[in-house]
């Protein structure tokens, strides 16, 4: 059951390897081991290809893989208000809003003071 959460969660921060550098070097405290973490970089892109499974990891290297897995989730989620904003609604109009439908959507996510455009 634990596995299976921690499989959906690594499939959900799914991320492209580029994107993976900046995250990986948030994790831990500031004297982390680039071994380890060229490791979990590792696992954590086996695991999202399917060459890997959660259950052949060990708890350190899983607890490093969530690690990675929890650092890109947060980098995922930031950005500015009107851009989390935008994104929500995009998602809650089924992902393709019609032109109206992106107009108010920009409209009702503009930041105060932002110029109509």
């Amino acid at each position: 059951m634990i596995a299976a959460a921690i499989a959906a969660t690594l499939v959900l921060t799914s991320a492209p390897a580029a994107t993976l550098t900046p995250a990986l070097t948030q994790v831990g405290s500031a004297s982390f081991d680039p071994a380890r973490v060229a490791a979990a970089r590792a696992n954590y892109e086996a695991i999202v290809q399917g060459r890997k499974h959660v259950r052949q990891l060990s708890r350190q290297e899983l607890g490093d893989v969530l690690a990675i897995a929890e650092a890109l989730e947060k980098d995922r989620k930031t950005g500015s208000r009107s851009e989390r904003c935008v994104a929500d609604e995009r998602k809650r109009a089924g992902g393709s809003p019609s032109a109206l439908e992106a107009r108010v959507i920009d409209l009702k996510c503009r930041e105060p003071g932002e110029p109509l455009g």
